[in-house]
């Protein structure tokens, strides 16, 4: 995928940081500057509006590391299906960023009213209804999950259970991948197997959902699993066995040996943010 169709949308998101950034920074020393002045330093109006800078730029800094992370490791986007995925997942921190930047004026005004009225009780910080970048994990795994992409799900497959060409050849046509439209689409996802009337194994259907978050990435190794299961049982009679059991230790290898070491690698130490 060329680098211009990853970097055009993120340097769009940082030309509006930048624009925000330039005027909450004048808002927020000015008001810090009057209110030190007028009320002094230990006053609750001139600390809040510098603990409020400082949660600004902390959560900006935040949200660069992932618009870094991505740049840095675009290569593994493979695909239309991994673009959509990175514009969704830019779409949630842009959704996130509204709620934040709201919170930032709302708390600008009420420290303004605050300063004119020498009501300290409006320096307060108000409740909010969301978790600052710096206060969850969330956004970090969903940036984790873009980098690795649907080619990480190949790749961990082929090295960890040595799942060969020719298999992925074969689902091909055989994958079929459902959107929001389609109505209780979980209730369809899974990996059917024909089987013919002396109980052998003679083709496969397997229906997915399009990966959008770590569920979904999750759902697609455990049925991948499944369909290889049924691949080795072609011309083969069906074998009932636990099918689950062996797909749910696919899933948790997956986290273990690929996600949280590339967690670890690009957003050290871990839990901490910094």
């Amino acid at each position: 995928m060329e680098k211009r169709l990853i970097k055009e949308p993120i340097n769009d998101l940082k030309e509006i940081n930048l624009e925000e950034t330039i005027f909450i920074t004048s808002k927020l020393i000015f008001q810090y500057l009057r209110s030190l002045i007028v009320y002094g330093f230990k006053s609750k109006i001139t600390t809040s509006n510098l603990e409020l800078l400082k949660i600004y730029y902390q959560n900006l800094k935040e949200e660069n590391k992932y618009y870094k992370a991505i740049l840095n490791n675009y290569k593994n986007l493979i695909g239309d299906e991994d673009l959509d995925a990175l514009l969704d997942y830019l779409e949630l921190i842009d959704t996130w960023k509204e709620d934040f930047i709201l919170y930032i004026y709302n708390f600008i005004d009420d420290l303004n009213i605050a300063f004119n009225l020498n009501q300290e009780y409006r320096a307060q910080f108000p409740k909010k209804d969301f978790d600052y970048l710096t206060e969850t994990d969330k956004y970090r795994r969903e940036c984790i999950r873009i980098i690795l992409g649907m080619s990480s799900v190949i790749d961990y497959f082929s090295a960890d259970f040595n799942f060969p060409e020719d298999f992925y050849e074969y689902m091909k046509n055989r994958t079929i991948h459902l959107d929001d439209s389609h109505e209780n689409r979980m209730d369809f996802i899974g990996v059917y197997p024909k089987i013919d009337q002396n109980g052998k194994v003679m083709d496969i259907k397997m229906y997915l959902p399009y990966i959008e978050d770590m569920k979904t990435l999750l759902i697609t190794i455990h049925e991948y699993y499944h369909a290889y299961q049924l691949y080795l049982q072609l011309d083969k009679e069906f074998q009932d066995i636990d099918y689950e059991k062996d797909a749910k230790a696919a899933e948790q290898k997956y986290l273990e040996e690929f996600f949280e070491p590339t967690y670890q690698r690009i957003f050290k130490p871990k839990n901490q943010f910094t």
